[in-house]
């Protein structure tokens, strides 16, 4: 039982799609996962560095507030993509640190932000993909 189980469950529902990736591959996806959270939690705290210095938050309580914000917003099933969501609940757990305005304008500048890295690594993504083919169909 190498994969948990679960491809014997796929098979039972869904006995025509295709298997489930390896228990290693999934377990090396997960620690991947945890890395780029943990790079991004920092990257806020950060930002929020910027805008206060570095004595007033400590570092694991930004990165928690941070994580824990954008799980709740990924939870919330009424606001699209958690927009609000994640913001209010990074505000209400950092907010005995630092004002509400500063919070909340240092969530919101980091959801664009990060925002904008995600839509910049789809368009590179694209323009590669499109070089890709046309060099495929030339061949």
């Amino acid at each position: 039982m190498g994969d948990f189980g679960l491809d014997k469950i796929r098979q039972k529902f869904y006995p025509e799609s295709t298997h489930l990736l390896s228990s290693s591959s999934m377990l090396t996806v997960l620690i991947l996962g945890i890395i780029v959270w943990i790079i991004t939690a920092s990257c806020f705290t950060w930002l929020l560095y910027l805008s206060e210095g570095m004595r007033i938050v400590p570092f694991w309580v930004g990165t928690g507030a941070y994580a824990a914000g954008y799980l709740g917003g990924f939870l919330s099933l009424l606001a699209p993509s958690g927009l609000g969501v994640s913001e209010g609940l990074v505000t209400l757990i950092l907010h005995p640190y630092l004002g509400i305005e500063k919070i909340l304008a240092v969530a919101i500048s980091y959801r664009l932000i990060n925002t904008l890295i995600i839509w910049i690594n789809i368009l590179i993504t694209l323009v590669l993909t499109s070089i890709k083919a046309r060099k495929t169909s030339n061949n």
